[in-house]
């Protein structure tokens, strides 16, 4: 499992498809969704050559979940 920190918070993320590709494709996950939500969408990319990423905000799956209420701004930092 792969997790970037920050601000002593572990983040989950997947980097999938092409780890060559000239281009990333990144998928953002909404309200009750998380990295997995994305499977069956992201697999054409994949399958096409493209690098995709996906992660978990915080508070979401495999992400750390602090106590919140957390912000659009925090999770966009």
């Amino acid at each position: 499992m792969s997790f970037f920190e920050l601000d002593g918070m572990k983040l989950y993320y997947e980097l999938r498809g092409n780890p060559e590709g000239k281009e990333t494709i990144l998928f953002l996950n909404g309200v009750m969704a998380s990295t997995n939500s994305w499977y069956v969408l992201s697999k054409p990319f994949e399958d096409s050559g493209y690098r995709v990423l996906l992660h978990d905000f915080k508070g979401q799956l495999k992400s750390d979940k602090p106590q919140g209420p957390y912000t659009f701004n925090e999770h966009a930092d």
